[in-house]
């Protein structure tokens, strides 16, 4: 989410992330430790201060990108395309109906909701 949501602050990525700003702060502050992410002041009003990954967190980021969508492949491999398609329809319902007990509500960043808002189209 970090490396779409380029500049982001905590309290944003948190809530997309549903998680809540305490779980945020410590999620950070070891992917900063371990020079993953980057903190840095915006040019702007406030004292917003944005998050961005570092080289290095790309670099995870891209080592990550293959086994995941490996794994995801082979979880969906019995199913034919239009088994898929319902599959994660059904995966949508069900997330939906257990947001409201979450700790934090779904929010979905910009670039998912207009790669939905495309599909639908």
């Amino acid at each position: 989410v970090l490396a779409a949501m380029e500049d982001t602050d905590q309290a944003r990525l948190a809530r997309n992330l549903g998680y809540d700003k305490v779980t945020m702060m410590y999620v950070l502050r070891g992917m900063v430790e371990r020079g993953l992410v980057k903190r840095h002041a915006t040019t702007g009003k406030g004292r917003r201060i944005a998050l961005s990954l570092t080289e290095a967190g790309f670099a995870l980021l891209e080592q990550a990108q293959k086994p995941t969508e490996q794994a995801s492949a082979s979880l969906l491999a019995p199913f034919t395309e239009i088994q898929r398609k319902q599959f994660i329809k059904l995966l949508k319902i069900l997330n939906a109906s257990l947001e409201e007990k979450a700790r934090a509500p779904l929010v979905l960043p910009d670039f998912v909701a207009e790669e939905q808002a495309a599909q639908r189209d």
